[in-house]
């Protein structure tokens, strides 16, 4: 049978693995090897059963296996930077443009409820793609990071014609913005 010739060769390197301890000979009935060779103990004709007991062994090292390579590959799959995403940096950047907007220009206003609904939506999308609550509140209040986004809005600012003080620079660009749909013009309204 072919099972019998697996079980044989299973129980020839269990044995190998028990002989190795100095100068003792092999001891089938020592706990160490009575785990590692269950078969020993069986009579010769139980073919069946000595294969269903190393196909179990085989499942068990399989999970193992299986277990080590996925705690391992969690490092090697570790999630990029939130400031990496291009979603979520767009919505903020928008955010920051049409907040300085909106406190600039008397004709233009933040649509407020929306952007507290979008931080909260970008908020969920983080911790949809594997980042913690507190990883992302984190990221937000960084003041770092917030430096970065309030330097980004004043040269998109100053790139779109916007200059430090005009009011009207300012809702020039707002209602281009909302002429266009963009992401800052979808964040604020014209009175």
């Amino acid at each position: 049978m072919q099972c019998a010739g697996d079980v044989i060769a299973y129980q020839s390197r269990a044995t190998h693995l028990c002989e190795g301890f100095g100068d003792k000979p092999f001891n089938q009935s020592s706990p160490a090897c009575a785990q590692t060779l269950p078969t020993a103990r069986m009579g010769q004709g139980d073919d069946r059963q000595r294969a269903n007991i190393m196909l179990s062994k085989l499942k068990r090292t399989a999970l193992g296996a299986a277990t080590c390579l996925t705690l391992g590959a969690q490092g090697a799959f570790a999630l990029p930077p939130l400031a990496d995403d291009k979603y979520s940096d767009a919505w903020i950047l928008a955010g920051y443009v049409g907040d300085k907007i909106a406190n600039n220009c008397d004709a233009i206003y933040a649509r407020k409820i929306f952007a507290i609904r979008k931080l909260y939506a970008l908020r969920d999308r983080a911790v949809k793609m594997g980042y913690s609550s507190d990883e992302v509140k984190a990221y937000f209040d960084d003041r770092k990071v917030r430096a970065n986004y309030e330097r980004r809005s004043r040269e998109y600012l100053a790139a779109n014609g916007v200059t430090s003080g005009d009011k009207a620079s300012y809702c020039t660009l707002g209602e281009a913005e909302l002429a266009k749909d963009s992401l800052v013009g979808q964040l604020i309204g014209k009175r």
